[in-house]
């Protein structure tokens, strides 16, 4: 019998307002579908048969939407008549669950990673608890989880310092026997309750996975969440073209300055191999660059030339490709320059490349400007950001923090 799974689906909402309807936060609409679609369509994928979702205001908005079940998932419903908390709401779910351990989902939350390996690792081991940890750049809206020899050792409060570290993705199994005896009936938080409450009894266990993780809370995650599972949705292959901006996508940025020459150039991190991935997914792969630099006379177009026959040789020596390097060496002043957002060198592209259709492409870049040029020729983008946080949405299809990442979503 495969785990039955908890999902709590009650949250309101409240600060997706703007963004929108009055329905319960799970069911706000993703890329034209309900949140919770995507987190049941998961679970189905790891051979779960039984969801129960947790589910209080509004709950008439998810039954009467989805009913008694989605594809091959059995639905029940578990409903507050008065908020239980997280904890209360998950106690409410166990008793009528019927598998020895269960597996929780948040309901605003989605994590693209192995499910399967954080069950497995929860039956291998004596834990009352397992949680699915996930790596971020920045922990300060989540709070930090301490781990140590897979046993939590704590979790750390919500703080302004910018920081990296795990954080408690919501994902969690638990042994629902163990769980529903430890616990009473009645309003309490799970993660203040009972998790924070047990850490040092070295039951509580925590399990780092790899993929990408969202979390729909505010309106700009939430616009995120559209766009991942926009291309997710695309089914991106061959047909398809891909173009790169350069600085700040391909290598580092030099503030108000330009890489000259090829002792100035650094890779971003992992951008070798992930180009060699782009390359086996999309049938052009094409790089296009503003570089004003030749322009102001601080180099010459020999030096240029140099810095992408290295990054050409380097991605070449993997086994990926770069098909064509398209620069403008133009000042911003010069009238009718061919600098982005100008889409001059995406039409010299189409001349090149006759097959390449931009409403099968996706432009890659870390500038306004880069998605201006995307959005004039018809183009999906994808905004290159370190915070991830500020876009504009009316430009941007999908913001991450780096190049790498966009290969999780091709998977």
């Amino acid at each position: 019998m495969s785990v039955n799974a908890i999902i709590l689906a009650g949250g309101k909402g409240t600060r997706l307002k703007s963004v929108v309807s009055d329905v319960p936060k799970p069911m706000a609409l993703v890329n034209k579908r309900p949140f919770i679609s995507y987190i049941l369509d998961q679970l189905i994928d790891f051979g779960v048969e039984d969801a129960y979702l947790s589910v209080g205001y509004r709950h008439d908005v998810i039954m009467s939407y989805f009913g008694n079940r989605y594809k091959t998932i059995r639905l029940h419903y578990v409903v507050e008549d008065e908020p239980l908390g997280t904890g209360g709401g998950i106690r409410l779910a166990c008793e009528t669950a019927i598998s020895d351990d269960v597996l929780i989902l948040n309901g605003d939350t989605f994590f693209n990673s192995d499910i399967q390996s954080l069950i497995s690792t929860h039956k291998n081991s004596d834990a009352t608890m397992t949680i699915a940890l996930k790596q971020m750049d920045q922990v300060n809206r989540y709070g930090m989880v301490e781990l140590s020899n897979s046993v939590i050792s704590a979790f750390t409060e919500k703080t302004e310092e910018l920081k990296d570290g795990l954080i408690n993705a919501g994902i969690y199994v638990i042994n629902r026997k163990q769980f529903l005896d430890s616990t009473e009936a009645g309003v309490f938080s799970m993660e203040k309750d009972y998790m924070e409450k047990r850490v040092t009894d070295g039951v509580v266990f925590g399990k780092e996975l790899e993929g990408y993780f969202i979390d729909i809370g505010i309106p700009n995650d939430y616009h995120l969440a559209n766009g991942y599972f926009l291309f997710k949705g695309l089914k991106i292959n061959r047909s398809w073209t891909l173009f790169l901006d350069r600085d700040g996508v391909i290598n580092k940025r030099l503030i108000d300055d330009y890489v000259k020459n090829l002792q100035e150039f650094e890779w971003l991190e992992n951008v070798p191999q992930t180009i060699v991935r782009f390359s086996e997914i999309f049938g052009r792969v094409l790089v296009v660059t503003n570089q004003q630099g030749i322009g102001k006379g601080l180099m010459t177009e020999s030096d240029l030339q140099e810095v992408h026959d290295f990054i050409n040789d380097e991605v070449t020596s993997r086994g990926g490709r770069i098909d064509k390097f398209y620069h403008c060496p133009d000042l911003k002043t010069k009238v009718n320059n061919c600098r982005k957002p100008n889409p001059a060198m995406g039409l010299q592209a189409k001349e090149d490349f006759p097959e390449i259709d931009f409403r099968k492409s996706v432009m890659v870049g870390d500038s306004v400007s880069d998605m201006e040029f995307g959005r004039a020729l018809g183009m999906y983008t994808l905004f290159i950001s370190p915070k991830s946080d500020e876009f504009d949405a009316k430009l941007t299809d999908f913001v991450t923090t780096n190049v790498s990442d966009f290969t999780s979503i091709l998977q």
